[in-house]
């Protein structure tokens, strides 16, 4: 049976209550991710066999015996792809040569197990989905919603999770976890 998978990294219990903090203080609208789902997406990989999946537990292992802990900064509230076409909020996440050595990493041990896997866009852009709009949400959103989380965040560990498509909500379970050297 196939699975919808992607490697992450959690946030931590800090970064969480910080970040719902901000979100307490705006009554937005559209659909509301919750706290159990914010994660910062390294690589979705998509629809995987039992055999791909089993490649991909290796590589996550693989990877975290290279990898030493780091840290990163979480920055600000932001809408995107832009503020004059939000169709999501997200969490920006300064991206760091450690960040993105761990994707890369990933990247090229997904392609040398010879998994199908397609980047989809040429230059990372680190971030967590808070919120997601429809066009009639647009109306009543709050203009220029640029607050700032300014927090570090150690990531000592990443996972391989499954993205289970479900009605009303989808929901995530992590398959594997990986800590880092």
């Amino acid at each position: 049976m196939e699975k919808r998978v992607f490697f992450s990294i959690p946030l931590s219990s800090v970064v969480k209550r910080k970040i719902k903090s901000v979100l307490d203080r705006h009554d937005l609208p559209g659909k509301i991710e919750p706290e159990e789902k914010w994660h910062i997406t390294l690589n979705f990989i998509g629809s995987v066999d039992d055999n791909e999946l089993a490649k991909l537990v290796f590589v996550g292992q693989e990877v975290a015996s290279k990898v030493k802990n780091f840290e990163i900064k979480i920055k600000n509230l932001t809408y995107a792809p832009s503020a004059q076409n939000p169709r999501m909020l997200w969490i920006g996440v300064e991206n760091n040569k450690s960040l993105d050595q761990l994707k890369k990493l990933i990247d090229d041990k997904i392609f040398r197990a010879d998994i199908p896997y397609r980047i989809d866009f040429p230059i990372y852009n680190p971030h967590v989905t808070l919120a997601k709009f429809g066009t009639k949400d647009k109306l009543d959103l709050p203009e220029n919603l640029n607050e700032q989380i300014d927090s570090m965040m150690a990531v000592d560990e990443f996972d391989l999770m499954e993205s289970l498509l479900g009605r009303p909500k989808s929901k995530y379970e992590v398959l594997e976890r990986y800590e880092l050297s």
